[in-house]
């Protein structure tokens, strides 16, 4: 996709990451028990969010529309995670709530979020900040290990705009996590959401594309 950029693969599950792990990990000045603190606080929250949302009467989770598609999510966080390093720093690009990081919490050095659904937001070693993902990210060059955007280019007017961000604040041998619905999925997703209800019609209507 671009000349000296991270290797991309297709998989069967329409994921798209980049094999090279040998991502480079900065060297961190703050204690290991201090790391250990923020972690722990991370994980506390998500766990206390979770449990909250799971309460009668209270919002689905990461405010979807239906049952399914947290199910999905979790399917995504958890085909992705055997590619992220531990002790890696990990950008979620249109990252919700912060599900997918405050469950990684564990195995990352630093989690940041962006979505224009969140607010400003720090728990532990998590961070989540509210911004648009369809202009330039406000991130210094090379600034992470990984950086995912899962469920999220199919809906984007301009997917070439967020690839050379994605580009530009991912170090050197960095991964890329990528999922996209591919063209053959296109009738079973629109007969899950139109017909079955089971999905975010919202959702499959806003993609912009198929891969």
């Amino acid at each position: 996709m671009f000349v000296g950029a991270p290797h991309y693969v297709l998989t069967p599950e329409n994921l798209v990451w980049g094999p090279d792990l040998s991502a480079s990990v900065a060297i961190f000045s703050k204690p290991n028990s201090y790391r250990c603190r923020e972690r722990a606080d991370a994980i506390e929250y998500g766990s206390m969010r979770r449990k909250k949302e799971r309460l009668p009467g209270t919002a689905p989770r990461d405010g979807y529309a239906t049952f399914l598609d947290p199910l999905l999510a979790r399917l995504r966080s958890r085909r992705i995670q055997p590619h992220i390093r531990r002790g890696s720093s990990l950008l979620d690009i249109g990252c919700g709530m912060g599900e997918l990081l405050f469950g990684l919490a564990d195995l990352l050095y630093q989690g940041v979020g962006i979505d224009q659904r969140t607010e400003d937001k720090t728990v532990g070693n998590i961070r989540l900040m509210a911004g648009r993902i369809d202009t330039v990210l406000p991130f210094a060059d090379a600034s992470f290990d990984a950086v995912s955007l899962l469920a999220v280019l199919e809906h984007l007017e301009r997917p070439d705009a967020i690839l050379r961000e994605i580009r530009r604040v991912l170090r050197p041998g960095g991964t890329i996590l990528i999922t996209v619905p591919t063209i053959y999925a296109k009738p079973v997703l629109e007969f899950l959401a139109f017909r079955l209800h089971l999905i975010s019609r919202e959702g499959v209507a806003d993609h912009k594309r198929y891969y």
